[in-house]
């Protein structure tokens, strides 16, 4: 009887593994997908985390950035290990999304908007670059994304 339910909750564990891949793969790839669209850049270089704990990106000229570099790192949450995953929810974590704007944010960044600025957890302006760092509302990712890149190429 124990070896049954030992292996049921080995079963249960590893499809919970496979849909939490899954589920972070298919989301850094939308987030990705939207982000390129939205920026038009030249050129593109991607660094996985981990596999399926997000990636670090680096857009090189970016057209509709006034061609400034973009750093853009996205962290998941950890969907593929199901026994960490309700300590991360009980932490009130989410999907991160941090975007760097680099080389030539001289002046102090215009106002944020509101759509924008209940889902921002900081805003960091040093020197020549500027720093967002968003919680990602997956229902309503693209209106987010797209405001957001209009207000970083307002911060010239």
């Amino acid at each position: 009887m124990i070896l049954v339910a030992a292996l049921a909750a080995t079963l249960v564990l590893i499809l919970l593994f496979y849909w939490g891949q899954r589920t972070n793969l298919k989301r850094a790839h939308r987030l990705a997908v939207l982000l390129e669209t939205l920026t038009d850049p030249e050129e593109v270089e991607y660094l996985w985390l981990g596999g399926v704990l997000g990636f670090q990106a680096r857009y090189r000229a970016p057209r509709r950035l006034k061609s400034r570099p973009l750093r853009i790192t996205l962290l998941l949450l950890p969907r593929h290990s199901p026994l960490y995953l309700p300590i991360a929810w009980l932490r009130n974590r989410g999907d991160r999304l941090l975007l760097t704007l680099e080389s030539g944010v001289r002046r102090r960044p215009p106002a944020v908007p509101s759509g924008l600025a209940s889902h921002l957890h900081s805003v960091e302006h040093d020197g020549d670059t500027l720093t967002l760092d968003l919680q990602i509302p997956w229902r309503r990712v693209e209106p987010l994304l797209q405001e957001t890149v209009q207000w970083l190429a307002s911060c010239s």
